[in-house]
């Protein structure tokens, strides 16, 4: 018995397996089906005194399928390490037949990841930019810590600017010609205009008592309202013009948010934002030095793995917009607007995966941990770096700090596993975005 292996294409192997079944899974079963009878809660027995043969009618099958799912998986491991191949996943298994404790027949196709051997490093560099707080950062924090204490004071004889604060009525027109469906007084926020929503870029400069209708979805605001993803006209009557007065932060209010005194605030708060921005620094130079790489070293991956991982990608996504009580027509329309920006993520999610594994290989790296443990990507990750940082630095590449004046500021970017929805959208959305562009092209 063992097993036989048939190349489909590529990098698709077809791997068909008859093995025997260790001679002691019927009493493993029986084991745990013990087990579980002493745990069991059925409907008019007490607990633990379920008959053994209803408790195997019950769970016999799965804990069944479990024991043997187990038994199929270190096996899997065991023609992976044989084979001397890399997959992108652990492939489903097809079951064809088996009998208790005898023997067990099936089937997997896996994708494998091509053996990527880099040999061009120019222009590579671990160069990282050392971040700084600035104190409008941490006035920021305040501002977000006493918001329950602010004071709002009316503004008269001027229009709408940023950093004041909007009492509008707002009436919302549906989809019905004429059909009001909300009719609502709020306080809007203008911020500081840096990210502004279309309903702040609608009614900035506006007068009190001025009227003004403005075209939106409700999903540009992430209203809550019944009307979310449809097109809807809202017409705003501008009320009044505030400013919120912030009281002092002092030592009395940096110990209401738990702080020792204003000092140990901005102590804690500055190394906090500081090691926050290093770590992304610290992703983001290693997205660099990625790509990088893959410019200098062409090379293909498995289409099936890459539209496997967009597809994941998407029902993530999915998932996620539908909490902010998104439309399916909207989120569709998010989701096909991203589509090149979500398979390019995918392609080069795929991509450093295979290189990790390949210079895990060339640079005998030892882990320390199997691919099926948790921090398993995140390891491999700090270690193949740190080889390949020590590589380059004895070839004398550029392994120097650059200090700058001004702050860089660096969205974060998932450089290994399963990444979400928000890492691809707002992480490294421009770069994948012009990549995708670029081999369109």
């Amino acid at each position: 018995m063992g097993y036989t292996v048939k190349a489909t294409n590529e990098y698709t192997r077809e791997f068909s397996f008859r093995i025997e079944l260790p001679k002691d899974l019927p009493q493993r079963v029986n084991a745990h089906l013990l087990a579980k009878r002493r745990d069991a809660h059925l409907k008019g027995f007490r607990k633990g005194k379920a008959p053994l043969g209803l408790i195997t009618e019950i769970y016999g099958p799965k804990i069944e399928e479990k024991l043997i799912l187990e038994f199929i998986y270190e096996k899997w491991k065991e023609t992976v390490t044989k084979e001397k191949i890399t997959v992108v996943r652990t492939p489903a298994v097809d079951l064809i037949d088996h009998e208790l404790g005898k023997f067990i027949s099936f089937k997997a196709v896996a994708e494998i990841l091509p053996h990527v051997v880099p040999k061009d490093y120019s222009g590579v560099s671990f160069e990282e930019v050392v971040p700084i707080v600035e104190e409008a950062e941490i006035e920021a924090i305040k501002k977000v810590i006493m918001v329950k204490d602010v004071h709002l004071v009316e503004i008269k004889g001027s229009t709408l600017e940023w950093n004041c604060v909007a009492i509008v009525n707002t009436q919302i027109i549906g989809e019905k010609c004429g059909t009001i469906e909300r009719n609502d007084d709020i306080m809007i926020p203008m911020d500081d205009g840096h990210h502004p929503t279309p309903l702040q870029k609608g009614i900035l400069g506006m007068r009190p008592g001025e009227k003004r209708t403005i075209d939106l979805t409700s999903d540009d605001d992430n209203s809550d309202n019944d009307s979310t993803g449809r097109n809807l006209t809202m017409v705003v009557e501008l009320l009044e013009i505030k400013k919120a007065i912030y009281p002092p932060f002092d030592d009395a209010m940096a110990q209401k948010a738990g702080f020792q005194s204003l000092d140990d605030f901005t102590t804690k708060m500055k190394d906090s934002l500081l090691e926050k921005k290093l770590e992304e620094e610290r992703t983001a130079c290693r997205y660099r030095i990625l790509k990088k790489i893959f410019e200098n070293n062409p090379f293909e991956v498995p289409e099936g793995a890459v539209s496997s991982y967009a597809e994941e990608t998407k029902e993530n996504m999915r998932k996620d917009l539908k909490k902010e009580n998104r439309s399916d027509e909207s989120i569709e329309k998010e989701i096909d607007e991203m589509e090149d920006t979500i398979y390019a993520g995918a392609r080069f999610s795929i991509k450093r995966q295979a290189l990790m594994e390949s210079l895990k290989k060339e640079m005998a790296i030892d882990v320390g941990v199997g691919m099926d443990d948790p921090t398993y990507g995140e390891k491999i990750e700090d270690k193949v770096f740190l080889a390949l940082k020590e590589k380059l630095a004895s070839q004398n590449h550029s392994l120097r700090k650059t200090f700058f004046r001004k702050p860089f500021f660096f969205r974060r970017t998932r450089l290994w596993g399963r990444a979400t929805p928000r890492d691809i959208q707002h992480t490294t959305k421009h770069e994948l975005a012009q990549d995708a562009k670029g081999s369109a092209s």
